[in-house]
């Protein structure tokens, strides 16, 4: 479900509102890392990247050290606008960070599919950036683990696993070039005088 009003139009509300009624007022730094997440999800669904990319990074901005899941989601989600908007490098550094959180410590109350999207999302923008290798390493763990969880994935992994591994094969070197033979020469024949 998507948020009537973007970030923006809210805030700005609320700063009018605070002119009437200043105990209404709501600053920004007020969201919570959370709220945050939720409004940048809102605006992503509604296609308004740059509004979600700035949610995401206020969530970050606020996010605590010790909430590894809500940092992982930002991370995973501003992957995703930043892939969206073409940003490859800052995308696949994201999608590192938040792969990286779930390998530095046990988290619960992932949803199913999550650690999978975000694996996905690191191969995408790893491939853009012609880190092949690297792609293919994060989408073979995002198959393995929609088979571990027996999600059947509308997404073909084997595809660009397939791509990943065709541009890893070295080039064949170029087939020598035939040596050409030069014509054999008639003998000189001195003319007769």
């Amino acid at each position: 479900a998507a948020f009537p009003v973007s970030l923006k139009s809210y805030l700005k509300f609320k700063a009018q509102m605070s002119s009437t009624t200043p105990d209404v007022a709501l600053e920004s730094d007020d969201l919570t890392a959370e709220q945050s997440l939720a409004w940048g999800d809102a605006a992503f669904v509604n296609e308004q990247y740059e509004e979600a990319l700035t949610n995401y990074t206020a969530a970050l901005a606020v996010v605590a050290e010790k909430d590894v899941l809500t940092r992982f989601r930002v991370h995973s989600h501003r992957t995703a606008v930043l892939y969206k908007l073409a940003r490859y490098v800052e995308a696949y550094q994201d999608a590192v960070s938040a792969n990286g959180l779930l390998q530095e410590k046990a988290v619960s109350g992932l949803r199913p599919g999550e650690t999978e999207m975000c694996l996905r999302r690191e191969g995408l923008a790893a491939f853009q950036l012609s880190k092949f290798a690297e792609a293919l390493t994060a989408f073979q763990k995002a198959a393995q683990l929609a088979s571990l969880n027996k999600r059947s994935s509308d997404y073909s992994y084997s595809d660009w696993t397939e791509r990943c591994e065709k541009r890893l094969k070295p080039s064949p070197p170029p087939a020598p070039a035939a040596a050409t033979k030069p014509a054999p020469q008639q003998p000189v024949v001195p003319s007769a005088p």
